[in-house]
């Protein structure tokens, strides 16, 4: 049983996941607990270890906690609302903008200098990112996946897509594609080709976060069924692996810190899960 306490600031806590290759096995335990901010929509971690939360839309911030739960800083990002946050390298952050009308694009922020560098225009709202080598991978509202070459800035359409909705995410992996709609889970090869859909509401209702480990198992966050579920590489088993009894309430980013499972931050609207 995990408890939760009330603060003024939404409580994370943590937990920690084993590793095996069969999803059956994915075990959670309560680990430790640090703070975040209101609304959180994107988060990641840097390699030396401070978390770095995107507080979405109504204080349109980028906070950066110290992994022992010490608030190093707040950032504004307006007019960007501030979705979701990844790093490019070890110094700088890229966030897409989100809901925010006035800029549709990703900004790229130095995070030592708590600078805008450069912002890289999309043609619609962008929601969910993740990195692969010098390239961005992004979910523009309505159109599908975009790819940013991060060396020259140039962006390609690589998967059309209408259904891509708000709140989107997306993550790579090998030769996959991996996002979610709002509706369903979809993996597709590199040229944009459907692997297979995931689209079970009464397992996983809106969801939205998701990454991927070294087995090619697929962690997605449900935002309406306040769960977290495993779904295997395949895309034929699941397993649900954190749910509202734990405490989540309209669960949104989750975030892999690497690949063979020993590190998975997963943070929540209103608190935060931190597993390893």
């Amino acid at each position: 049983m995990i408890s939760f306490s009330r603060a003024k600031y939404k409580q994370a806590q943590l937990q920690v996941a084993m590793a095996t290759k069969s999803i059956d096995n994915v075990k959670l335990i309560f680990q430790k607990k640090i703070t975040s901010g209101d609304i959180i929509r994107g988060c990641c971690m840097s390699i030396h270890g401070d978390c770095f939360f995107t507080d979405h839309y109504k204080k349109k911030r980028l906070i950066a906690i110290s992994f022992s739960g010490t608030l190093k800083y707040n950032m504004s990002l307006d007019p960007s609302d501030g979705f979701d946050i990844i790093f490019i390298n070890e110094k700088t952050v890229a966030i897409t903008s989100g809901n925010s009308r006035v800029n549709t694009g990703i900004d790229i922020i130095n995070s030592e200098s708590r600078s805008k560098i450069k912002f890289i225009k999309l043609p619609n709202c962008p929601y969910g990112i993740t990195r692969d080598g010098d390239s961005l991978f992004v979910c523009v509202l309505r159109h599908g996946i975009y790819k940013v070459n991060t060396l020259d800035d140039t962006t390609s359409l690589v998967i059309s897509q209408s259904s891509i909705d708000y709140n989107s995410y997306v993550s790579v992996f090998t030769d996959k594609i991996y996002y979610t709609d709002g509706n369903s889970v979809v993996c597709c090869d590199r040229n944009g080709s459907r692997v297979w859909t995931f689209k079970y509401n009464s397992i996983l209702k809106k969801p939205s976060g998701i990454t991927v480990n070294n087995d090619g198992n697929v962690y997605v966050v449900g935002e309406r069924s306040c769960n977290v579920v495993i779904i295997s590489n395949n895309g034929k088993q699941h397993k649900e692996i954190l749910t509202k009894t734990d405490g989540l309430n309209e669960p949104s980013p989750i975030f892999l810190i690497n690949r063979t499972g020993n590190f998975l931050l997963q943070i929540l609207r209103k608190r935060c899960f931190f597993t390893m």
